[in-house]
């Protein structure tokens, strides 16, 4: 019983002489842990982006011309937008091509804040 004592004492000695030495370690795994957390939420971020662009395509896709125009045999000749119709159309696109152009920034991280206008054009779009 006492030899298990004495194994149990020299463990928890090793243990301490460990964490006494230990602050580079945990250094580097502090910046592990903070660049894998990071990287989670700019993964997640993306994620987001690429949702809402799906979303504005699918929005964009349904925007139909609501005008038609017919010749004096009642045909058909052509359909058209109307004003509201088509500021909704030039609105989306102008959503898309802004949250399209921040998600290609930020994934060829073309600059350090890339990912905070990311965040930003997603949040008005």
């Amino acid at each position: 019983m006492n030899e298990n004592k004495s194994k149990a004492v020299d463990v928890l000695n090793m243990v301490k002489e460990k964490l006494a030495s230990s602050a580079s370690d945990v250094q580097s795994r502090l910046v592990d842990s903070l660049t894998n957390k990071e990287i989670q939420d700019r993964v997640a971020l993306l994620t987001r982006s690429l949702e809402k662009l799906k979303e504005l395509k699918k929005a964009f896709d349904k925007i139909k011309p609501d005008l038609e125009s017919y010749d004096e045999n009642e045909k058909l000749i052509g359909k058209s937008f109307s004003k509201a119709k088509n500021e909704e159309k030039k609105k989306t696109r102008e959503k898309m091509d802004k949250l399209d152009s921040a998600v290609t920034k930020a994934l060829n991280l073309e600059n350090p804040e890339a990912f905070q206008k990311l965040k930003e054009a997603l949040d008005k779009s």
